[in-house]
């Protein structure tokens, strides 16, 4: 019989679950259209886990919808909303136009004339007053976003932006993957640049997003995902076996830990992000909302809604890189960092523990490394017979060899009976069977 190669997956199995259940009840709790739970090892761009829902059953497959059956995370493009604003302020850092301090004032929205009769106007969540680089973030401030892209070329930004990946395919061994859909700035409105700044006019997947943030997480170098962790022939050769993976430097080092810092801001008590913090540990993330298309109109949609939060974690060492995507909740919640941020403090609450990663309230005791064994006594049988419950087999071998006393053993493990019961008077000859269990 000949038999075919191994294929060994960088998928967690317990991590797997984990997501799976998220996934699920996120999608039965909001009644979305789908969800996207990504788990990613922040360190080699492992994807430990990997859920979408709906799903369906291989054994079935035939029965199942075409829509069930498709591998949303690669092939599915969406605009992602405020989440993208990490990207686009590490753009603008990278390229020199913005500094931590530089100041912009949201009154409520952007606007600006350009000189062909455009107006563009972006309405913003709120009224912010002044707003640097870290505070776009934390409050998620469109107009502060959209200003800071007026810093830039629209040709500069489209390259830096094409550095984190975004426009391209990450060629994960999957068919049908989507390069997203970002135009080249030869086809751009006035209202592109500022647009993209906010997470819209631009479609990317949710493996484009996990995967631009290992840039962050690695000191500006993005790293290959992958899937496969190894192939191994049947006579035990490796035929391929995939480790970490520098592609190239997308961002200078400085400006990726910034960025993790200004991350850090928006899981505080004002940020947009509060309700995915998790006690004990510094976390990094980012809340979205993005408005959907109406394909009937060609318009924004004002009641459908992509909600999402990505996190990565610890913020000083980074471990995972963790990604939901909410697509058209139906509920009473749409925001992002209303029903998306809850679900992936669930998730963290996990996976934290599970991959033993220390927070402020583990209690960390020191030890020699030497355990001290007392040795056992050893058994003894006078006049009565003793209570031999409990007592494992090993310690009873010697009884074996008794003068006085046959001795049967049933079983292994740890005495569960015996006969007869212990206080039985001992006399010569007599039987002693030991039940093991």
């Amino acid at each position: 019989m000949n038999y075919g190669n191994q294929l060994f997956l960088t998928l967690d199995l317990n991590i797997q679950y984990m997501a799976e259940e998220v996934a699920e009840r996120t999608y039965t709790e909001h009644d979305a259209t789908s969800v996207m739970v990504l788990v990613m090892d922040a360190k080699n761009g492992d994807i430990l886990g990997w859920a979408t829902t709906p799903d369906f059953d291989p054994n079935t497959f035939l029965q199942a919808d075409s829509f069930a059956k498709n591998n949303r995370p690669i092939t599915y493009a969406y605009e992602p909303g405020s989440v993208f604003k990490v990207f686009s302020i590490a753009s603008l850092l990278e390229l020199g136009a913005l500094a931590p301090d530089t100041e912009f004032y949201c009154n409520g929205y952007y606007e600006r004339e350009f000189g062909n009769d455009e107006t563009v106007h972006i309405n913003c969540l709120g009224t912010h007053g002044a707003v640097n680089a870290q505070q776009i973030l934390q409050y998620s401030c469109n107009a502060g976003a959209a200003y800071a892209s007026d810093l830039v070329s629209k040709d500069g930004f489209y390259r830096q932006i094409n550095e984190f990946g975004f426009g391209s395919q990450t060629h994960l061994p999957f068919p049908g993957e989507t390069r997203g859909i970002f135009k080249q700035p030869d086809q751009w409105s006035g209202r592109t640049k500022p647009t993209v700044a906010i997470g819209q006019e631009i479609s990317v997947s949710a493996i484009q997003m996990v995967t631009a943030a290992t840039a962050l997480t690695n000191q500006g170098m993005l790293l290959q995902p992958h899937i496969v962790k190894k192939i191994v022939s049947p006579d035990g050769k490796i035929i391929e076996e995939n480790t970490r993976e520098p592609i190239r430097q997308a961002v200078r080092p400085e400006v990726a830990e910034a960025s993790l810092l200004m991350m850090e801001t928006v899981t505080a008590d004002n940020g947009t992000a509060r309700r995915a913090k998790i006690e004990g540990i510094r976390m990094s993330a980012k809340t979205g909302t993005a408005q959907k298309v109406d394909p009937q109109t060609g318009r924004y949609s004002k009641n459908a809604f992509v909600a999402s939060c990505m996190a990565i974690y610890p913020t000083d060492d980074p471990q995972l890189i963790t990604y939901i995507v909410i697509d058209t909740p139906r509920g009473d919640e749409f925001y992002g960092g209303r029903i998306a941020a809850p679900m992936i403090k669930e998730l963290g609450n996990k996976l934290i523990p599970y991959m033993d990663i220390p927070t402020t309230s583990d209690e960390v005791t020191q030890h020699t490394g030497v355990v001290r064994l007392k040795q056992q006594p050893q058994i003894q049988i006078g006049d009565q017979l003793p209570d031999l419950r409990g007592i494992s087999k090993r310690r009873l071998l010697p009884l074996l060899s008794h003068e006085e006393i046959n001795v049967i053993f049933r079983g292994e493990g740890w005495v569960r009976s015996q006969q007869p019961q212990p206080g039985t008077p001992v006399t010569k000859n007599m039987q002693l069977i030991l039940e093991f269990e």
